[in-house]
């Protein structure tokens, strides 16, 4: 098992950052989903996501054997099934206490911002009801709390996980610009 916080180059506690390579797409997202810094290495090959983990204090994620150095964490998945995955990755980092569910773009990883006041996104009714809106500042994604949030939220209850029932997760000066 691992420790879920690791101190930072500032000597602070953070969660831990990781990257998924190739076949774990689905793990990366599902990270994401519940506000984990996890980077996706698809394009890449195995020892590019390797230089890309170490340039980046990234813990590895991965379906192949790989060697554990020093500087390079290595946490080998032993199942194609995302479920399985998951439950695996949350045990053996202690991520239960670390969620900071929907805080982050699911495409590009960036922690999500309070969205400017605009008129043409989200839609009207997601206005109206005045619910939160967040976007990236990467990717330009906006976010908010529709139904398919709620689907997520189902099938992580089903994974054994209850989320609070608001997605306003972000508060002042939680932005992470990694």
């Amino acid at each position: 098992m691992y420790s879920a916080a690791v101190a930072n180059d500032k000597g602070e506690f953070a969660p831990p950052r990781f990257i998924a390579e190739g076949e774990l797409s689905r793990l990366a997202k599902n990270l994401r989903i519940l506000g984990f810094d996890c980077a996706y290495s698809g394009g890449f090959s195995l020892p590019e996501t390797v230089v890309q983990a170490l340039r980046e204090d990234r813990i590895l994620l991965t379906c192949k054997p790989v060697a554990e150095t020093e500087k390079l964490q290595v946490h080998r998945i032993n199942s194609a099934e995302p479920r399985q995955q998951w439950t695996a990755t949350v045990a053996a980092f202690s991520l239960s206490s670390c969620f900071h569910p929907f805080s982050r773009c699911l495409e590009c990883n960036r922690q999500l911002r309070p969205a400017p006041t605009c008129t043409d996104i989200p839609p009207e009714s997601v206005r109206e009801r005045g619910l939160p809106v967040f976007n990236c500042p990467q990717c330009g994604r906006y976010y908010w709390e529709g139904s398919h949030v709620q689907r997520m939220r189902e099938r992580l209850s089903e994974w054994g996980l209850s989320l609070p029932k608001s997605s306003s997760v972000l508060s002042e000066g939680s932005v992470d610009d990694r």
